[in-house]
């Protein structure tokens, strides 16, 4: 195609002289719905919102560690998990099937809840700040999979999808 022609083409659609925009990439990538395409990349982000959010914590508790406020990793590590729940919450949003999508949620948040805070009484010895982002992670890792798994395998037998 010739510059001439994609003169006037941008010329009709009066975007002249406007440089163009490319949609910003967005991880985890998803559908026109909202809804997250696949469960490597859902589990994928739930992996490096718990990384991101156990790094900002432990900065935060480096900080008051070096402002005289007790020793380091002491700080709860359940706070690493806000990223990923924010996550979730844009993903259940996303799903308008009814309320089978609180059922859901309610069943894999008790299953994420229940396994993490497990993982957390066995790394008892562990500093808090540690073992709790672990159990963090492990109850995201949880429920995302039986959030990604059980939303469409309801969606797929009520014909909402």
């Amino acid at each position: 195609m010739s510059s001439g022609t994609s003169d006037r083409k941008a010329k009709r659609s009066g975007t002249v002289g406007q440089p163009r925009q490319r949609p910003a990439a967005q991880f985890p990538r998803r559908n026109a719905l909202g809804r997250v395409d696949s469960a490597a990349e859902l589990m994928g982000a739930v992996v490096l919102f718990v990384a991101l959010g156990t790094i900002l914590v432990a900065a935060v508790d480096g900080i008051a560690t070096l402002a005289g406020r007790g020793s380091f990793g002491r700080v709860p590590g359940w706070p690493a998990a806000i990223l990923a729940v924010w996550m979730f919450i844009e993903e259940f949003r996303a799903w308008r099937i009814g309320p089978a999508r609180i059922g859901i949620a309610l069943v894999g948040a008790a299953l994420g809840v229940f396994g993490g805070g497990l993982l957390v009484a066995v790394l008892d010895s562990f500093r808090p700040l540690f073992s709790g982002a672990l159990g963090a992670l492990l109850a995201c890792l949880i429920y995302a999979s039986i959030w990604f798994y059980g939303i469409r395998l309801v969606a797929d037998r009520s014909s909402k999808r």
